[in-house]
């Protein structure tokens, strides 16, 4: 499955964010789980990746980054 946060949704920010964790959670059905920050159409990286995803073992990925007005952010699930 797949999800996003489309640049017509964040381009009504007043501001960019600063994403200081992420927390990606599956319940226990899931297998993997990424998501993807795009900026005009073009892949930027990955925010936070799970390639075995252990409901047993869950953490908060904590990091920098800017989420600018305009970018679309998609998940990915994978079950």
């Amino acid at each position: 499955y797949e999800s996003n946060c489309p640049s017509e949704c964040t381009n009504k920010w007043t501001h960019n964010i600063t994403v200081f964790g992420d927390y990606l959670h599956m319940n226990k059905i899931g297998k993997q789980m990424w998501s993807s920050q795009h900026r005009e159409n073009q892949y930027l990286y990955d925010f936070n990746r799970v390639d075995f995803f252990n409901f047993n073992f869950q953490h908060i990925t904590f990091m920098n980054k800017t989420i600018n007005k305009g970018d679309r952010i998609n998940t990915h699930c994978i079950y």
